[in-house]
């Protein structure tokens, strides 16, 4: 499991986080709460509160680094 702790400082480390998310089967809208989402599976949060807590501080990071994260999603992945 990725470290969701480990800063970002970087548009490389936007995507490289963002490619793991994807890679992972992790992948969501960054502009979603990480509470939010579902293990299609179980039904159960895919995340836990500590998980979602650094998840939601690295999207502020993307959000930093690259103009549009969504854009970056839909341009190199294709889950949406």
């Amino acid at each position: 499991m990725k470290d969701f702790a480990k800063k970002i400082n970087s548009a490389q480390d936007s995507k490289d986080f963002l490619t793991f998310l994807n890679d992972s089967d992790q992948l969501f809208h960054p502009e979603d709460n990480p509470r939010d989402i579902i293990k299609n599976t179980t039904g159960l949060r895919l995340f836990t509160e500590e998980q979602c807590v650094n998840i939601e501080n690295r999207l502020n990071e993307v959000f930093e680094y690259l103009d549009d994260p969504c854009e970056y999603i839909l341009d190199n992945f294709d889950k949406f």
